[in-house]
């Protein structure tokens, strides 16, 4: 869950489009109240892929279903199962707008979320990447830990990095990003 309640909004009238990947694998019990968040956003410029490694427990029926009733949405089930790292960059090699986020299957999203992302990049011109606090929440979706906000903003590059390998959280990946500053990007296999 993430709580982005510390960027302004934006109040530029001119909305910048966005491409979404969602990679989804046996999500069943949270899938659909993850693609709502996104589909509920302010920011309603947006493209969601949906890349479907394979789910085996009716995921993939949430999704076809979905994308019927909004075209927004464009759903794709993989022919095997790719794995995680592979999917992410499947759907990273389908955007085609000028910001990109992955967002996960389980996650929830503030409706604002996208729309204040994007106005902070847009006030940041050299950013490559915008993303927020963020905390934990159980099945039932009970906050299990506080929100953790991590400052990746050090000057000295060499600090910053450092900085990020120490605090280095997978939900970072779930950000808002200029795409072509990450297009191409490639994963480690993740297990």
């Amino acid at each position: 869950r993430t709580d982005p309640e510390n960027i302004i909004s934006a109040t530029n009238t001119d909305r910048k489009s966005i491409t979404i990947g969602l990679p989804v694998f046996n999500d069943r019990a949270f899938i659909e109240k993850s693609i709502n968040c996104i589909l509920h956003q302010t920011h309603s410029e947006f493209k969601l892929i949906i890349g479907d490694d394979q789910s085996t427990d009716g995921s993939n029926e949430i999704c076809e279903k979905i994308a019927k009733e909004d075209s927004r949405v464009s759903y794709f089930r993989h022919k095997a199962n790719i794995g995680i790292s592979r999917n992410m960059e499947f759907l990273l090699s389908k955007a085609d707008k000028e910001y990109f986020m992955w967002a996960g299957d389980d996650d929830l999203i503030a409706d604002t979320y996208i729309e204040k992302l994007i106005a902070a990049l847009e006030r940041n011109p050299d950013a490559i990447v915008a993303f927020t606090t963020f905390a934990h929440i159980d099945d039932d979706g009970k906050c299990i830990s506080e929100n953790l906000n991590y400052d990746y903003s050090e000057n000295n590059t060499r600090r910053r990095i450092r900085n990020f390998i120490i605090n280095a959280h997978d939900e970072f990946g779930y950000a808002v990003f200029r795409t072509d500053k990450i297009k191409g990007v490639r994963f480690p296999v993740w297990h």
